[in-house]
């Protein structure tokens, strides 16, 4: 019995390729929409929108880390949880991230006069629709360290210069 050509003794590929071709590793259009996701976790080019990652510590001594909560109406909301389990409820984000961005304003504000340079960079700042990054930045030009839990305000370890004698 004769093969046919090209054939290789092993009948026609099953995905209906070319006999020897590779095997097509590019994400059908399906998989595509079920892969692409909004959330900043999952897309690491994205920037977090969580201000005080990194510097936010527990009570109990370890660091925080983001929480992102879907809620029924497809709403997310943002919390930070204690990565060591400890039992304490998470802190919401947007709550903990306005108050300890708005002391930071509150001492540069204090700290620089009005009309020098560091001072007008953090007036601009700190307006309302200022970039995130920007925010970031200023928080973590400032405070070395945020200590939150248990229902507390949140006690901000300040960077050397920022507790220094004007």
């Amino acid at each position: 019995m004769r093969q046919q050509e090209g054939d290789g003794g092993t009948g026609p590929p099953d995905d209906g390729q070319e006999a020897g071709a590779e095997p097509d590793d590019t994400p059908r259009i399906g998989a595509v929409a079920e892969l692409a996701t909004d959330s900043w976790w999952d897309n690491p080019g994205r920037p977090t929108p969580y201000l005080l990652w990194g510097l936010i510590w527990c009570r109990c001594g370890t660091f925080m880390v983001p929480l992102d909560r879907t809620l029924r109406c497809g709403r997310t909301e943002r919390f930070y949880r204690c990565d060591a389990g400890c039992g304490r409820s998470p802190v919401p984000a947007n709550g903990l991230e306005g108050e300890v961005f708005g002391a930071v304003v509150a001492a540069a504000l204090a700290r620089f006069p009005r009309y020098s340079l560091q001072g007008m960079r953090a007036r601009r700042t700190a307006r309302r629709r200022a970039d995130p990054d920007r925010r970031r930045d200023l928080i973590r030009r400032w405070v070395r360290r945020v200590v939150a839990g248990d229902d507390q305000p949140p006690q901000l370890h300040w960077a050397d210069y920022a507790t220094a004698a004007s």
